[in-house]
């Protein structure tokens, strides 16, 4: 039972973040868990609780959201000095600090979308795997309010991490380093209702954007001193931008070879100059590359060993099990992407990968 009678659930909260995202209309937003560790206990926590959310209930200025699960939303338009004291009240009670979260809007829309995510028992995978049929394309206005609002937000909660394992028959995954994405049109479709597919320049600028995003986090002075392997999919045009510069002014040159830089075949033939470039910045930086291509024609229309370089990330799909002649092609040291199954990694070992990464990875490796 709610502590509180909610003027909506999940479908009302995501349309009013959508609304703020597009808008770009400023909102305050409080966010309290009350599922697992938070969850209130005893009469008397419950009516403590239920005390510090009555202003809020009986406030014309404030909306609540309750979740499934006892998760509880409120927002209200800024200032909103009621969620402060709310929340001043709410964490006196709750044991657990995290519990309680003030969010600014619309920067703080991630959070609450993974939160809804959360709540619905939904992995980060729920993201739409593209705009639904019949979706406007992606348009100026579309693209400023997401460059917008994604400009301080977290991004973690888009954020698509898997780990490449090198895996022998008979033995356990080996981890070599985390893959780390934003899906760019998923993240259209969610936050906008926009078709990115539909317009490609636009969803070339946002790209930079995220690149941008992703290049300030690894410049950060704690992600240096760990020195993770990881791999970071960018446009050969980000590594001439002032974020990368950034990179490479944070990591010291013996630390380098921790990252690899992913470049897209189809971005390089779209931007045949920054990709040469690119591949000169990396060679003279001492990074890594990969080369990602998306199917076995890719692997042969731009060879690996005939860029330098020496690893190639493509994802298993019927078209690459009918041509496995292109993996020689290439040149290079493969990773099997998107090995979600037994049969992608037998296939893998059949043609000489021993690199794999995909949904059946993960489960192995857990």
């Amino acid at each position: 039972m709610s502590l509180i009678a909610p003027n909506g659930g999940t479908a009302g909260l995501a349309l009013l973040l959508r609304d703020s995202i597009a808008g770009h209309s400023p909102r305050e937003a409080l966010l309290l868990s009350l599922s697992g560790p938070a969850a209130p206990a005893g009469r008397l926590r419950r009516r403590l609780l239920a005390e510090a959310l009555a202003p809020l209930r009986g406030s014309r200025r404030v909306r609540l959201f309750d979740l499934p699960g006892g998760d509880l939303v409120a927002i209200a338009p800024p200032p909103a000095p009621e969620l402060d004291v709310a929340a001043e009240a709410l964490a006196a009670i709750l044991e657990d600090p995290a519990a309680v979260r003030r969010l600014d809007l619309p920067g703080g829309a991630p959070a609450l979308l993974a939160a809804m995510e959360r709540a619905m028992g939904l992995a980060a995978a729920a993201l739409p795997a593209a705009a639904p049929a019949g979706a406007p394309p992606l348009d100026e206005a579309g693209l400023a309010a997401l460059e917008r609002g994604l400009a301080q937000a977290d991004l973690s909660p888009f954020l698509r991490c898997q780990t490449v394992c090198r895996i022998a028959p008979g033995t356990p995954p080996e981890p070599c380093w985390e893959d780390r994405r934003v899906p760019e049109a998923p993240l259209v479709a969610a936050l906008t209702g926009q078709d990115a597919a539909a317009a490609p320049e636009l969803l070339r600028r946002l790209r930079r954007t995220l690149d941008r995003r992703m290049l300030a986090a690894l410049a950060r002075p704690e992600c240096v001193a760990e020195a993770r392997p990881v791999l970071l999919p960018l446009l050969p045009e980000s590594l001439a931008s002032d974020a990368f510069q950034r990179v490479e002014a944070a990591w010291p040159r013996r630390s380098r070879k921790a990252v690899l830089l992913s470049l897209a075949v189809a971005d390089m033939l779209a931007t045949p100059d920054a990709a040469a470039g690119a591949l000169a910045t990396a060679r003279e930086g001492g990074w890594r590359v990969v080369l990602e291509a998306a199917g076995p024609e890719e692997l042969r229309l731009a060879p690996a060993r005939a860029l330098g370089i020496g690893l190639v990330r493509v994802p298993f799909s019927p078209a690459l099990a009918a041509d496995p002649g292109a993996l020689g092609a290439a040149g290079a040291e493969v990773v099997l992407a998107a090995a979600d199954r037994a049969a992608a990694i037998a296939w893998g070992w059949q043609h000489g990968v021993g690199l794999f990464q995909g949904r059946l990875v993960e489960k192995r490796r857990g």
